[in-house]
């Protein structure tokens, strides 16, 4: 955790998670008198927390639907551009009755193999060029 946070803090989080609410409570009591210990409260404890967490990731594209998907992969698969393991994905993806279960992995890789075909002109809709 931080620097100024008491190491017992750390082993003392896990507890939380008891299913006894007499233990959750003991814990709660121990968390606070180890903060005030240091002179810390609550909020210090959640800025800490706050502060290792990664970066909130602000989308502010909705996700594409599983129609529009579709219709980009099939603009994609008649591109003359495309390399090997770019068709053989978008062929697999294509072949799969739902798009429904992809990874956020393969949704990036999606995204990017679209951007690309935007860049290069391709338009859902249009012949290859």
């Amino acid at each position: 955790m931080n620097a100024r946070l008491p190491p017992v803090v750390a082993r003392l989080i896990p507890r939380l998670g008891s299913p006894f609410d007499g233990e959750i409570v003991a814990t709660v009591r121990a968390i606070a008198r180890a903060l005030k210990s240091q002179k810390l409260d609550w909020h210090d404890l959640a800025a800490a927390v706050t502060a290792l967490a990664p970066p909130a990731q602000c989308n502010s594209e909705p996700r594409r639907t599983e129609r529009e998907l579709r219709t980009w992969l099939m603009a994609i698969s008649r591109e003359d551009w495309i390399n090997e393991w770019t068709a053989g994905f978008v062929g697999d993806l294509l072949r799969r009755r739902s798009l429904d279960k992809l990874s956020e992995r393969q949704l990036a890789c999606i995204e990017r193999i679209i951007s690309e075909a935007f860049n290069r002109g391709v338009r859902p809709g249009r012949e290859a060029a």
